[in-house]
């Protein structure tokens, strides 16, 4: 996982998260906002949500919601 996300801080390392709200339940809690990076002609803002479930007080599960088709066409041109 640290090494996925050191190649993707490499591609955008100005990368940001703004999170608009969360929702919790028991041992879930899913987080809803965007995500983005750049400035100027490259930059991209996209919706986004993140889901984790907890068991034994650690990350059980983590899942990020996001098309990345921008993401990609900001890098790929």
């Amino acid at each position: 996982m640290k090494g996925g996300w050191g190649s993707y801080f490499q591609l955008f390392p100005d990368y940001y998260v703004e999170i608009e709200g969360i929702v919790t339940s028991a041992d879930l809690a899913v987080a809803y906002g965007y995500a983005g990076a750049g400035v100027g002609e490259k930059a991209w803002k996209i919706p986004a949500a993140w889901r984790a479930i907890a068991q034994d007080g650690k990350i059980k599960l983590w899942q990020v919601y996001a098309d990345t088709k921008i993401q990609l066409e900001s890098v790929h041109g």
